[in-house]
């Protein structure tokens, strides 16, 4: 073999070696494991805003109380690869303008939370937005008031389908129930009440429904005779019922029955069924049709929703499913901050527009609300359905899906949503 001869297999035998460990290596790194963050989680503080002397705050509350811990060990929130473990601060706004200011100001500037969460009743949170917005504090909040998706607020948006949902479901009934042609509406003298009342009105135009009258009564009223009265002689083919729950419904439905009252009822808050029949009675709740928020029993049932039931069963016992409304402002946080990977305000607020997450309420969409002018997505759309009660037993209906439930709210309210 020649000199030439001799480089030449020289070469080539340098070039094998190379190859061999550019092989092996590439191997090597293939086998081995991604490297994790091992950095501790961090702490996020987020506020939550309830109602404690209402079944709306009160079991939204417990059902937060058991949601945390397993929330937290699954990792919580996560932002460029560093975990953050939600310390949740509660404040009760008492259903008033003053308590849910002072709530808001005490999250704020003592307790330095970046998010709030909760927010069930309309004027507590009328009154906390000139203290959250020019704090760039983004509120995810489940009440009914349209403030929340005021275009006049860039930090604060709904995180339930108490606006929707039951404008949806209202629509629906008078879809499948052509008959129904007249009705009065009764709720409580409230902000709340009268935002519902003002959803209604829309709801009713419409699909061609006459509102006979609307008669507000006084919050803690427990006299309903007299409203009872006034129902049976205007003779609507339906009664709604908004903006409250419990001893108070059930009082007004025991009257009405008594009154002799046989046309359809029809309930626009979500309630505690058990709590309601039990002031009321069988036959007074008999074929009451009202908002079915209960996950856990449609087809398919939602599985955070499921998650959250075994662990209520748990701890409190007997299932009571009216707090998944309102605690689905956790699972929009969690979307809206992942989605955005950052924690800033203005990233997770933009992070809302096309945000579709999984929540205590099924599948859910962020969408707009132009007939409020506002175009940017703050209004939420879930999945609906209605229920009646047969023979003591809630029995559920047809589930609406995200895209009917679209087109329902654009021939009630008018504009593009999605």
């Amino acid at each position: 073999m020649d000199t030439r001869q001799q480089k030449t297999m020289g070469s080539i035998l340098a070039l094998m070696i190379i190859l061999t460990i550019i092989f092996f290596v590439s191997v090597s790194a293939e086998a081995a494991p991604i490297p994790t963050s091992t950095a501790p989680p961090q702490i996020l503080k987020v506020g939550n805003m309830l109602t404690l002397n209402r079944p709306h705050g009160v079991e939204p509350k417990k059902m937060f109380d058991i949601i945390f811990p397993a929330f937290n060990d699954e990792g919580g929130v996560a932002v460029k690869g560093q975990r953050y473990h939600i310390n949740l601060i509660t404040y009760d706004d008492k259903a008033t303008a003053e308590a849910g200011r002072a709530a808001a100001e005490r999250m704020i500037f003592q307790d330095k939370v970046k998010f709030i969460i909760g927010g069930t009743w309309g004027a507590a949170i009328s009154a906390s937005l000139p203290i959250t917005e020019p704090e760039k504090i983004p509120f995810f909040a489940g009440s009914s008031s349209d403030k929340l998706v005021d275009p006049a607020f860039k930090y604060v948006a709904g995180s339930s389908w108490a606006r929707t949902g039951t404008a949806v479901n209202q629509g629906n009934l008078f879809k499948t129930n052509p008959k129904l042609k007249t009705l009065v509406g009764v709720g409580l003298d409230t902000q709340t009440g009268h935002d519902q009342a003002q959803m209604e009105d829309k709801v009713d135009k419409a699909y061609g429904v006459n509102v006979l009258s609307r008669l507000f009564v006084p919050d803690g009223a427990t006299e309903f005779a007299p409203v009872a009265t006034k129902i049976m002689s205007l003779k609507p083919d339906v009664v709604t019922f908004a903006a409250t729950g419990g001893t108070q419904l059930g009082l007004f439905l025991k009257e009405l029955h008594r009154a002799g009252y046989k046309g359809y009822r029809y309930i626009g808050t979500t309630i505690n069924f058990s709590e309601v029949l039990g002031i009321a009675g069988k036959e007074p709740m008999e074929g009451v049709i009202a908002n079915y928020s209960d996950t856990t029993e449609v087809k398919p049932p939602s599985p955070i929703a499921l998650k959250v039931r075994k662990a209520y069963e748990a701890k409190y016992g007997e299932w009571n499913n009216m707090g998944l409304l309102w605690v689905n402002c956790l699972y929009l946080l969690k979307a809206a901050v992942e989605k955005a990977n950052s924690l800033d305000p203005d990233a997770v607020m933009e992070a809302l527009e096309g945000l579709e997450f999984d929540g205590t309420l099924g599948r859910c969409k962020m969408v707009k609300r132009p007939d409020l002018g506002q175009n940017k997505a703050r209004e939420m759309v879930a999945t609906t359905q209605l229920y009646q009660i047969k023979d003591g037993k809630p029995v559920p209906g047809d589930i609406i899906p995200i895209k009917d439930a679209i087109e329902a709210l654009e021939k009630i309210f008018g504009g593009k949503w999605d």
